[in-house]
């Protein structure tokens, strides 16, 4: 059942107590069979709040300020009754919700002007009188223990919407000890009392009554009818679905929403939509309402939504009679066991279907290898339907799809390295981002490379196109990043189509240089230079790839090492070796000092100032030495 069916349903039931509601002390009659309006008696005094907190449910839900300002004079006549006398517990819960919606604590703050009122004047509600108030209902409700834990589940929870937990713990112990008792029950009252005592146990704690709960849970599982119903009383069905609801499992989830759609299915009797006629045959306000509350409970938790999370093809190009792995998986977002059809469709003819059972938060995978033989070579489309169950709103994610193109051939990959490896650094160094083996038939038009390194120990100079970009006109930049801060150098260039039109565009093959970085060391040390977000992409060629898109060549990487090392001073081109170029390049500054033109400040070696005698001859203590790292 979808939420709309549930909105619709509780819109019938506010739309009948806005117009069942009195003019005069704003309640309603108890007995509202075949009614239209108030009838001329005063309403029932036990009504206010428990009917009232059906409007607000739909307010919530509907957004109609009708609601909300039908269950205001509600709000409004029992606050003119005063604080200093007794009111009904669902009286104060209604006086709490409505002052969170409203915004306005001061409701909130009467009712608890009311509780401490009757806690401090009504020996039954003091502190450690619990037992007393629990045999109060036994008897009031002629013996009835399912009746009792309906009346003091409610009070332990106004209690603790109040924020008095310890008197609600202590209620809901009472509850505990005598829930097993509840049948048989003269008055039949113990599927409202499982109910409250379910709603009670939870929202006090859940933890300490779980076994209490899971108890309940089982007989009210065992006892549910086919279509849904326990017992066709409505408020029997409401106060059930309203205590499971709360406890919130997939389980007890199930079994109220199988509920609440038969209290929509059963709505409604003559001319009069929005009641439920019960088998004595009266309607009654009380219960219509809640009926509409039960119905509000499941409509706001119960999310319904199964999906394909995800739908991968490997590979995503295959030369024709090769082989697809399809890995399809389906997920239950919702929080309710959910079953379903999955189809998947690929190649074709082949059209797989499965049933699919999920827990809430549970997946599953199913893999299937196509065989490509026999296919036409063109662009295919893999797809995969989770579909819809019922109630379910949101359906954007059940579908998926992903494309294969099934070509004639695929040449070998390229093979994209850093070189040299290991690179060796001193002062200054340069590496290469080379490609290698690239097939003409791929025939490439871009590039967009990420290369990673170690900004500890290096500081980027430059960086510059190489030869093979350059002869294969790869020179438009789309991006030229240094990020120094996190370590990458990203080069993303395709073909001059500016300068050079498609048919004259060259068709890069073979192996070279895409672009060179060069390098200053700032620390000694050894590490990786690695490629990362690589992109090589093809020229647009529908007959050849199926597509009028570009696609991306496959390649493999070899990431690089450098090895850096600060150089002996008395290597002044660092190069690793003392030797006469050395002695040449201090040669050439020989005299010179900062501001001279032919200033090396490599070459003064003694930190002078000046190129001297004694520069060169330090330079000749250890001629011939090589310490390359």
């Amino acid at each position: 059942m979808y939420k709309s069916d549930y909105k619709n349903a509780l819109k019938k039931v506010a739309d009948r107590l806005v117009a069942l509601q009195s003019p005069t002390d704003f309640g309603w009659d108890w007995v509202v069979t075949e009614l239209t309006e108030h009838s001329p008696n005063p309403s029932a005094p036990n009504l206010y709040g428990v009917t009232a907190l059906g409007l607000l449910d739909a307010y919530i839900l509907t957004g109609n300020t009708t609601y909300l300002n039908t269950a205001k004079k509600v709000a409004d006549y029992l606050v003119s009754l005063g604080s200093n006398r007794y009111h009904y517990q669902f009286d104060l819960e209604f006086l709490v919700r409505y002052a969170e919606i409203s915004g306005k604590a001061d409701y909130k703050n009467f009712a608890s002007d009311v509780w401490n009122w009757m806690k401090s004047n009504l020996d039954r509600f003091a502190d450690g009188h619990q037992v007393d108030l629990y045999n109060y209902y036994y008897e009031r409700y002629g013996n009835s223990r399912g009746g009792a834990t309906w009346a003091t589940g409610d009070w332990a929870i106004a209690a603790l919407v109040l924020g008095d937990e310890e008197w609600a713990k202590s209620m809901t112990d009472v509850i505990k000890a005598n829930y097993t008792k509840m049948e048989p029950d003269p008055q039949e009252y113990q599927y409202v009392g499982w109910g409250k005592a379910l709603k009670a146990f939870h929202a006090v704690d859940p933890e300490n009554y779980a076994s209490e709960i899971a108890d309940i849970v089982s007989i009210l599982e065992a006892r549910q009818q086919a279509d849904g119903h326990f017992t066709g009383w409505v408020q029997d069905e409401a106060y059930v679905i309203m205590g499971l609801v709360t406890v919130g499992t997939a389980k007890t989830l199930g079994i109220a929403e199988k509920a609440a759609e038969w209290l929509v299915e059963v709505q409604g009797y003559n001319s009069i939509e929005g009641g439920w006629i019960l088998p004595d045959g009266n309607e009654y306000s009380e219960v219509t309402s809640e009926a509409g509350q039960a119905i509000y409970c499941v409509a706001s938790t119960i999310v319904h939504d199964v999906a394909v999370s995800q739908l991968v093809a490997t590979p995503t190009m295959v030369e024709i009679g090769g082989i697809v792995e399809i890995r399809v998986t389906v997920k239950n977002f919702g929080n309710v066991y959910e079953t379903f059809n999955l189809t998947t469709n690929y190649g074709s003819i082949a059209q797989v279907e499965h049933i699919v059972d999920l827990e809430p938060g549970g997946e599953r995978t199913f893999t299937y290898h196509w065989d490509t033989t026999g296919e036409s070579t063109c662009f295919h489309t893999i797809s995969a339907l989770a579909h819809p169950v019922e109630g379910e709103t949101y359906i954007y994610n059940n579908f998926r799809s992903v494309g294969v193109a099934i070509v004639s051939f695929i040449p070998e990959p390229a093979t994209l390295k850093v070189e040299p490896s290991p690179a060796k650094g001193l002062r200054e160094f340069k590496v290469n981002a080379t490609i290698n083996d690239l097939d003409a038939y791929w025939d490439m038009a871009g590039f967009d490379i990420i290369l990673h390194y170690n900004t500890t120990m290096l500081d980027v100079v430059n960086v510059e196109l190489g030869p093979f970009a350059l002869n294969y006109n790869l020179t438009f930049q789309i991006i030229k990043e240094v990020n120094d801060e996190e370590g990458y150098i990203q080069m993303a260039y395709v073909w001059d189509f500016v300068n050079v039109p498609p048919e004259e565009r060259p068709t890069p093959s073979g192996s070279g240089v895409l672009f060179t970085v060069t390098f200053k060391v700032t620390a000694e040390g050894e590490d990786q230079i690695t490629f990362a977000n690589v992109n090589l992409a093809t020229f647009s060629n529908a007959t050849k790839w199926c597509t009028e898109s570009p696609i991306p060549i496959k390649y493999e990487v070899v990431h690089g090492t450098v090895k850096t090392l600060f150089p002996w001073k008395e290597d002044v081109n660092a190069d690793g070796r003392i030797n006469i170029y050395d002695l040449v390049q201090a040669a050439s500054a020989y005299a010179s000092y900062p501001g001279h033109p032919r200033w090396n400040p490599y070459a003064d070696l003694d930190g002078d100032g000046r190129i001297t005698i004694y520069d060169l001859v330090t330079i000749t203590r250890i001629y011939g030495t090589i310490y390359d790292p």
